[in-house]
């Protein structure tokens, strides 16, 4: 039972009518009397019917920019305690976070070979993993992205040459397997996602003079 003792205003008055006895009585709001486990209990109540849930949906949209910038600036004040905290939960749960990582792994790649076509350019595409390797030991982050998903559940690409790229982590990340050329989903300017032709020309271009490519 949650401790209400510390709230403002609280005063020890008689049990409510809910039975919450918190040791002689239940904690009460002085300005209305009410008992403070009563109104947390509607409160919860109320957070899962519609109405509030399209509020909820309806202000992330409003104030999407606002959320994200405090989310970053949390990130950024708690770096340290962030990654601490992830380092313990994989100390804590690696009997089964191990076993999933493995298998995701050994799913992909059993998948990957069924992608494979018979022609595809394997020497090619081992450069392009040793390329996007070497981009990454700057401060930027690449990988290797299939531009039609390798798994999803509405279209399977293939692992050759033409539908690979480089781009950074954080883009891949962000387009998961939701995105492909003129696919259903596509992510658009505002919602921080583009992958246009100028984009991938820009980003050629960086890639190049990072490998000092002409």
């Amino acid at each position: 039972m949650k401790d209400f003792s510390k709230r403002k205003n609280a005063y020890l008055g008689p049990v409510c009518k809910h039975g919450h006895d918190h040791g002689g009585g239940s904690w009460r709001d002085s300005a209305n009397s009410t008992c403070f486990e009563c109104t947390t209990e509607r409160i919860k109540r109320y957070a899962q019917t519609d109405r509030a849930k399209a509020k909820r949906k309806e202000a992330k949209k409003r104030d999407k920019d606002k959320i994200k910038l405090k989310s970053q600036e949390y990130r950024q004040r708690n770096r340290e305690r962030i990654a601490e905290y992830n380092k313990r939960y994989i100390e804590e749960n690696k009997h089964w976070h191990s076993s999933y990582f493995y298998e995701w792994n050994a799913y992909r790649r059993a998948h990957k070979l069924k992608a494979t076509p018979a022609w595809c350019e394997r020497q090619d595409i081992i450069l392009i993993y040793k390329e996007a390797k070497e981009m990454s030991k700057g401060d930027i982050k690449y990988q290797v992205d299939h531009i039609v998903p390798l798994i999803s559940d509405l279209v399977c690409g293939l692992h050759c040459l033409s539908n690979l790229r480089i781009i950074e982590a954080k883009e891949n990340i962000v387009k998961g397997n939701r995105w492909w050329p003129d696919g259903p989903f596509d992510l658009d300017h505002e919602n921080g996602g583009t992958h246009g032709l100028d984009d991938r020309k820009k980003r050629l271009e960086r890639a190049k003079k990072a490998l000092g490519v002409a």
